[in-house]
């Protein structure tokens, strides 16, 4: 967790803390990480071109942890950049036939 320390992702901590559920974080390179997972410094947002390659890694990582239920939390879809990256999770879900939960950051997050 040390590795994340963004406002934003310490507040989806809590979260799903208070909600008893794991926390997985999205990278837009590497996937779904849990906080512990240490990757190297990037800096990379997703583009368009890169869905459908991530989509197969994403479906892979969610088969093998065994996730059923997904909560995304996020801005909104028309925030620049965030596009890519509700189309990699609703095309992962669908293609496992589950549901993914949208919930919007708080305002000042925005």
């Amino acid at each position: 967790m040390e590795r994340y320390l963004s406002r934003r992702i310490r507040w989806v901590w809590q979260q799903s803390k208070r909600a008893g559920t794991p926390m997985l974080i999205f990278s837009g390179r590497y996937g779904l990480l849990t906080p512990q997972t240490k990757i190297p410094y990037y800096d990379h947002a997703l583009s368009h071109t890169e869905v459908a390659q991530l989509t197969q890694k994403v479906v892979a990582q969610l088969m093998r942890r065994r996730v059923t239920v997904l909560t995304f939390y996020a801005r909104p879809r028309a925030t620049p950049g965030w596009a890519p990256y509700f189309q990699v999770l609703e095309k992962a879900c669908r293609r496992l036939d589950f549901k993914l939960r949208l919930k919007y950051l708080p305002d000042d997050f925005i």
